[in-house]
């Protein structure tokens, strides 16, 4: 616990929120502080997740929620839903590594261009599980995160875990995609064959 002088001693609160040992700030800051805009912005650059603690007037708040989807994506989860239409704040909550799609409206989830975009740019397959269905059927879409974590066939439609190009893609990458095949895969020889050589290695 923090004494009631540290309480209000704002770089201790700060180095508090930064090491993930608080994130219940409505609990621990004091009135001045837990109201104070600027500070309050500060706080969730350096430790995002208390977006979820701060009063409900700054998660409406554009600069605020900003700051704390800018630093990690998934908090996009703590913002006011009337947030969720501006685009300066979906984006930054998806474009560092494709973490706040969860979140985010379907058309961001249908955008084949912006999830190319994305998964390209920063090497990561996050967005795989959260994409629409339409996009994770696309051949072009899949065979990229196949070839980064062969683990995004769990998250495929049968589409997907039909097709045998895109299953040796995805074993080659990580062999735990062989358990999410579709079973006549599982029997193919050429596939039963990549599996055993990559799970050897």
């Amino acid at each position: 616990s923090i004494c009631e002088t540290l309480k209000k001693d704002k770089d201790v609160l700060l180095k508090a929120v930064s090491s993930h040992s608080m994130r219940d700030i409505e609990k621990y800051f004091p009135p001045e502080l837990y109201f104070d805009k600027k500070f309050i912005s500060k706080c969730v650059k350096v430790g995002p997740y208390c977006l979820e603690f701060v009063c409900p007037e700054f998660k409406c708040d554009e600069t605020i929620v900003y700051n704390a989807v800018k630093s990690n994506g998934f908090v996009l989860e703590y913002a006011d839903p009337s947030l969720f239409s501006n685009h300066k704040i979906i984006m930054a909550a998806i474009s560092d590594a494709g973490f706040g799609y969860e979140y985010a409206p379907l058309k961001y989830k249908k955008d084949k261009t912006l999830a190319l975009k994305i998964m390209k740019k920063n090497k990561s397959t996050s967005p795989y599980e959260h994409l629409d269905i339409s996009l994770k059927k696309d051949f072009e879409i899949a065979k990229l995160a196949m070839s980064v974590n062969g683990f995004n066939m769990f998250y495929a439609p049968s589409e997907v875990k039909n097709n045998k190009e895109l299953a040796i893609i995805a074993i080659k990458s990580n062999t735990s995609a062989f358990e999410y095949l579709d079973k006549k895969l599982q029997k193919d020889k050429e596939i039963k064959k990549v599996y055993e050589k990559y799970y050897e290695e």
